[in-house]
């Protein structure tokens, strides 16, 4: 390079530097108008790395900055108001829920204390399903098969529909999926529900155990209905026990739909299956004391 050529490619470079640093704030500004602060600020930093001292590219970067950082400040603001209200929400959604469940546990108790124990049953079974570990609806679940398995005991029902719908109940509160969708089943012929079962949702629960009870995880063996309260003789088989036990309530249902001869048999069956069967043996005492009384 000679003396001559110097002066030309310094003036060049420097051109260059000019034209790069001018494209790069010109290319800053209308990424502002574009609303995009933080390629603006990259432009104009680019900007002034080639003209350090230019005045308007140093007021275009403070400007883009601020910019930049009110965004980043309201959009944190958005961001906790979403959050406060979204949580209000939820507040507001889990005090409603708590109060639905409050009236339903408040609906529930009404029943049992009606004597209602299957429209009990049903208020609670649901409040449960729908709130796995709510005290409530637990307690009152098990209030309400305890007292319609004593229900069942002494056979007081309007009709055998009502008798197979209490059992089914029962099965289905214990997961006896089989027995459950058997007895709802059977609660289900003779054509239209009594008010007072369709209201319990029989249908519904009869249709849900025998789709458990189809599952391949779900056992359909019977399960032992042997009397809590019956010692058991080591001497008889369990599926002689089982029998006691059904024949045994089986003369309950029948002695609650005035038919006290064939209940007798039943008490009579139950005990020969099963000498050490108390209830059956009990229940005979008391008709032999008084015909119009086995419970």
């Amino acid at each position: 390079m000679n003396k001559n050529t110097i002066p030309v490619f310094l003036f060049i470079v420097l051109f260059s530097r000019v034209s790069v640093g001018a494209d790069a704030f010109s290319d800053g500004l209308e990424a502002e108008r574009r609303g995009d602060p933080a390629s603006a600020v990259e432009l104009y930093r680019k900007a002034l790395a080639d003209r350090p001292e230019d005045g308007r590219a140093k007021a275009a970067l403070r400007r883009a900055q601020n910019d930049l950082e009110r965004r980043r400040l309201n959009q944190e603001t958005e961001v906790r108001r979403k959050a406060k209200e979204e949580s209000l929400v939820r507040k507001d959604e889990e005090t409603r829920l708590k109060g639905v469940r409050a009236r339903r546990v408040d609906e529930g108790r009404r029943f049992l204390s009606d004597g209602e124990f299957l429209r009990a049953w049903d208020v609670f079974q649901r409040l449960s399903d729908e709130n796995p570990g709510f005290r409530p609806a637990d307690q009152g679940l098990a209030k309400s098969q305890k007292l319609l398995q004593q229900r069942i005991q002494r056979g007081e029902f309007p009709s055998p529909r009502h008798y197979a719908a209490a059992q089914g109940a029962v099965c289905f509160g214990e997961g006896r999926w089989l027995d459950a969708a058997r007895f709802l089943e059977k609660a289900l012929e003779g054509g239209t529900l009594p008010e007072d079962l369709a209201a319990a949702h029989m249908a519904e629960y009869a249709a849900e155990a025998r789709r458990r009870a189809s599952a391949p995880s779900a056992g359909n063996s019977l399960t032992p209905l042997v009397a809590r309260s019956a010692p058991e003789d080591p001497t008889v088989s369990r599926e002689a026990l089982d029998e006691a036990e059904r024949t045994y309530r089986e003369g309950l249902r029948l002695f609650g739909t005035d038919r006290p001869e064939e209940a007798r048999e039943c008490f009579k069956k139950a005990l020969a299956l099963n000498p050490r069967h108390v209830e059956a043996r009990e229940a005979l005492e008391r008709m032999k004391e008084d015909p119009g009384e086995a419970r």
